[in-house]
C-alpha cells in the first residue's frame, strides 16, 4: 500500500516515499534523521576552509541525504558546490555557498513544520481498538465468514500497525486463502500471547 506524498515546499515527497520502501513511517524517520544531520552540518558550512577536502566531504553528504528524501534542488546545489571544490573553484563556492546555506536552513524549517503537523494530525489508534479488530477477525474465522474475514483484514490494514503485527495479518492473509481458518486463528491467539495488542 503506497502512502499519500505530503506537502513540504522543496521536496519531492512521492519520490522520497518510494525511496524509502513506501512506508510512511520509515520515510518520516529519515525526514527527521535529514533535520539532524543539516543541523550538525551547517556550522562546517558556514566559513569556507583553508583546505577544501572538508567542505568537499560536507557537499557531497548533503547532495546523497537530500536526494534520498526527494529535495531534488538541494541535491543539485550541493553537487555543484561538490564540484567547485574539488576544482577548487573557491570564488564560485564563496558565490553560491551563502544561497545554499539559506535553501538548506528553509528546507529544514519546512521539514520540521510538516512533521509537526503530521504528529498533530495522526488519527490516534488505541491498542484496544486493534484488539477489537482481531477480536471480530477471530469470531470471524471461526464461523469462516470469508465476507467479513476480508472487511476485518482490509480495516486492520488501514491502521498504523507495528511490523511484527503487520507480518502477522499477512500470515493470517495467506491462511485465509489457503482455507486454513484454524492456522490464521491461532497466529491471532500468539499475538495476544507476546502482548503484541
Amino acid at each position: 500500500m503506497m502512502v499519500e506524498p505530503w506537502d513540504i515546499p522543496g521536496i519531492d515527497t512521492e519520490k522520497g516515499i518510494s525511496m524509502t520502501g513506501g512506508k510512511g513511517e520509515f520515510y518520516r524517520k529519515v525526514l527527521a534523521l535529514f533535520c539532524e544531520d543539516v543541523k550538525a552540518r551547517l556550522p562546517l558550512l558556514e566559513v569556507i576552509p583553508e583546505d577544501l577536502s572538508l567542505f568537499i566531504t560536507q557537499a557531497h553528504a548533503l547532495k546523497g541525504a537530500s536526494a534520498s528524501i526527494g529535495a531534488e534542488e538541494i541535491s543539485s546545489r550541493a553537487a555543484l558546490l561538490e564540484e567547485a571544490g574539488k576544482t577548487g573553484d573557491v570564488t564560485f563556492v564563496q558565490k553560491n555557498l551563502g544561497d545554499f546555506v539559506k535553501g538548506l536552513t528553509e528546507l529544514v524549517e519546512n521539514i520540521r513544520n510538516a512533521l509537526e503537523k503530521m504528529k498533530n494530525s495522526e488519527p490516534v489508534t488505541s491498542s484496544l481498538s486493534i484488539a477489537h479488530y482481531l477480536g471480530e477477525l477471530s469470531e470471524a474465522l471461526k464461523s469462516e465468514n470469508i465476507a467479513e474475514i476480508d472487511r476485518l483484514i482490509d480495516e486492520l490494514g488501514q491502521l498504523p500497525l507495528d511490523t511484527g503485527t503487520i507480518a502477522a495479518l499477512e500470515q493470517i492473509s495467506d491462511e485465509v486463502l489457503m482455507a486454513e481458518f484454524e492456522r490464521a486463528a491461532e497466529i491471532i491467539n500468539s499475538l495476544y500471547n507476546q502482548g503484541a495488542v
